[in-house]
């Protein structure tokens, strides 16, 4: 019997120690599967992370764009407002010097000869313009010449050498010019 007890505690020796490695390959994989559900919650938290954190850079740059281009609107919004209200001024200024009483159209054309004029140039009114006694009072040797069918009010002066166009129209456009470059300037710098 000593040959059955010593067989079967060999038998349970090695069952043991077979049980016994069982063991500790069964808490190796369990350690190595905690260590890489671990590094899978690591990872996915990671991700989550990086994802969140581009998806507001994205979100916080949609916004600032849209918030450039709303103030880029408006800017131009407001610009064409006031281009608007400054040709509504420049139309209603030049109706109102084109619909001056005689006396006062003469002061205008008066000043308009003698900031326009050096002396001895031919004046050419426009048709139905009468600008003969204006021409005689402002003096500095002007000349009355032929009517210019090309303008509607106002005169053309002739020289030598140069031809300016002094019609009401042209003189609000020099001054809308003028004045549309100073407010692009405080617009703008």
């Amino acid at each position: 019997m000593d040959n059955g007890s010593g067989a079967e505690k060999l038998i349970n020796t090695i069952m043991d120690e077979a049980r016994a490695h069982a063991r500790q390959i069964e808490a190796d994989a369990e350690t190595k599967v905690k260590t890489i559900n671990a590094k899978l919650e690591a990872d996915r938290a990671a991700l989550a992370a990086e994802f969140a954190e581009r998806s507001e850079r994205l979100r916080s740059d949609t916004v600032a764009r849209a918030m450039t281009n709303a103030e880029l609107e408006s800017r131009k919004n407001l610009l064409a407002k006031k281009r608007g209200l400054m040709d509504r001024a420049y139309s209603e200024a030049y109706k109102r010097i084109c619909t001056l009483p005689e006396d006062k159209r003469a002061a205008l054309l008066l000043k308009l000869l003698k900031a326009e004029c050096e002396g001895g140039e031919v004046i050419h009114p426009a048709p139905k313009e009468d600008m003969a006694a204006v021409v005689k009072e402002a003096g500095m040797g002007l000349t009355l010449g032929e009517e210019d069918p090309s303008i509607r009010n106002g005169f053309t002066v002739e020289g030598k050498g140069f031809f300016k166009n002094c019609s009401f129209t042209a003189v609000m456009e020099a001054a809308k010019e003028q004045t549309e470059a100073e407010v692009a300037s405080l617009l703008f710098d």
